[in-house]
């Protein structure tokens, strides 16, 4: 990893999409796709969560956000 001025406020706004999906996903688990929730029920919600943003293109990940913000 290295640092860069010119993209920190990208990152700023990364992490802030990222955190904002987790705690939606952990606060409510039934609005993860039904794949994840069945995983849920045998894995620890946090590494379902971690796991599904991983999955995630920048593209798919800004759509998430976009069609969730607001219902945390």
């Amino acid at each position: 990893m290295y640092f860069s001025r010119a993209l920190e406020p990208e990152k700023d706004d990364a992490e802030r999409v990222i955190t904002e999906l987790f705690d939606l996903w952990m606060k409510h688990p039934e609005k993860l796709p039904a794949s994840y929730q069945e995983k849920a029920e045998s894995e620890p919600l946090a590494r379902v969560v971690c796991d599904y943003i991983a999955g995630m293109t920048d593209t798919y990940i800004n759509e998430q956000y976009d069609r969730n913000r607001g219902d945390s």
